[in-house]
């Protein structure tokens, strides 16, 4: 007797893999924790979130003379950590976002059955920044972000 097995997975088309130092940077915190922190804050630092970083304003421009590959312009959502000290001394982190526009030229297969991702992850670390109110801490990070284009496939 023989038995079949199919996996699926995807496939990966095309990369682009980019290291970002972005400056000055503006991050509004939605969620502290512990809650309510005494201002003013201190910043400690910051890291990368483990929530996914999700792609908004996608848009794939395919180019006449070359039909298999297309402009694809995005805005990565980034998510970040940013570790702190209230003015009574208490450590907290707070969440935030970074958007980082990018515009990339990839390889996007032809349409089919099943159709092609924009696919995003990577991470950010910084070393240096400062709260300016508002819930809002302006910082250097050093980000790394792959962009790829994925199909769904059958083994």
């Amino acid at each position: 007797m023989c038995e079949k097995v199919c996996i699926q997975t995807k496939k990966v088309f095309d990369a682009c893999l980019r290291n970002i130092q972005e400056r000055d940077v503006d991050v509004v915190i939605t969620s502290f924790t512990p809650e309510n922190p005494a201002l003013p804050l201190t910043f400690t630092g910051c890291s990368a979130s483990n929530t996914g970083i999700t792609l908004t304003n996608v848009v794939v421009d395919r180019f006449n003379d070359r039909p298999s590959f297309a402009r694809v312009t995005a805005t990565a959502n980034v998510p970040v950590n940013i570790n702190y000290i209230d003015a009574n001394g208490v450590a907290g982190v707070g969440s935030g976002i970074i958007e980082i526009n990018n515009d990339v030229i990839l390889y996007i297969p032809q349409p089919s059955i099943v159709p092609y991702e924009i696919e995003a992850f990577g991470s950010a670390m910084c070393a240096d920044g400062d709260f300016v109110g508002d819930n809002t801490f302006r910082i250097d990070a050093c980000i790394t972000l792959v962009l790829k284009v994925v199909v769904e496939a059958d083994i």
